[in-house]
Formats: structure tokens, sequence, C-alpha cells
């Protein structure tokens, strides 16, 4: 009888565990703003972010809003605490940039960086490659 009540607790302490998990990276989500940067002419689109297996990742569009090809866009992510002070930067390429984006199309990014919950603020700025 002792071992099945222990093992009772051992199973409720689990269940409270996961759920106090799931609550904290909820409410830590809703509190991350995203800023979005912009630099004509390229507009970013749909910024949107989740925490999946310990990476805060932010996954959007970028379009390029001329009818002229654009070579190699990037978007930068700038990770900041609540006192402003710069946490990580990560810069990555969209999707099929390594090539052209053609006019008035889109792409897509994916950014990941380490979860932590002092990350309150998400810059995300876009840019290219010059001179091509």
């Amino acid at each position: 009888m002792k071992r099945m009540n222990c093992m009772a607790v051992i199973i409720s302490l689990m269940v409270v565990a996961c759920a106090s998990s799931v609550l904290a990276n909820r409410g830590v989500q809703s509190q991350l703003k995203i800023e979005k940067l912009d630099r004509a002419p390229l507009k970013l689109l749909d910024a949107r972010y989740s925490v999946e297996d310990g990476k805060l990742v932010i996954k959007g569009k970028v379009k390029n809003t001329r009818s002229r090809v654009m070579p190699g866009i990037f978007v930068v992510a700038r990770f900041y605490d609540s006192a402003g002070k710069l946490i990580d930067t990560k810069k990555k390429h969209t999707i099929g940039s390594i090539h052209k984006l053609k006019g008035n199309r889109q792409s897509k990014y994916t950014i990941k960086v380490d979860y932590s919950p002092q990350i309150v603020l998400c810059q995300l700025e876009v840019d290219w490659r010059r001179g091509e």
C-alpha cells in the first residue's frame, strides 16, 4: 500500500512539473516582442516565433517589392533582454536566396537560437548582397 502511495505521489509530481513547464513556456512566449526593420525594396512578412526543443525559432517571409531581381537576401535577428542588452545575433539567408530572388516574389527564412527566458525583444532586419 505504501509503495502504491509513493508511486502515485511521484506520478503526480511529474504531471505537475510538466504542466508547470508548459505554462511557463507559454507565459514567456507571450512576452516576446518582434520588431521588423524593413529595408526598401525588401519587406519582412509573417514573422512569428515558437519555442521548440530548447530553441527559440523565428520564422517568416521576405518579399522583394521591386520588379527586378535581388541578389542574396538575408535576415539578421538581434535578441535583447529587458534592460536592452544584446544577448545574441544570428544571420540567415532566406531559402533560395543564394540565387537571386525575382521581382514581386517571396522567400522564407528560419532562425534558431538557444532559448533564454531573458529574451524579450527580437529585432529583425533584412538586407541583401550588394554589387551583383
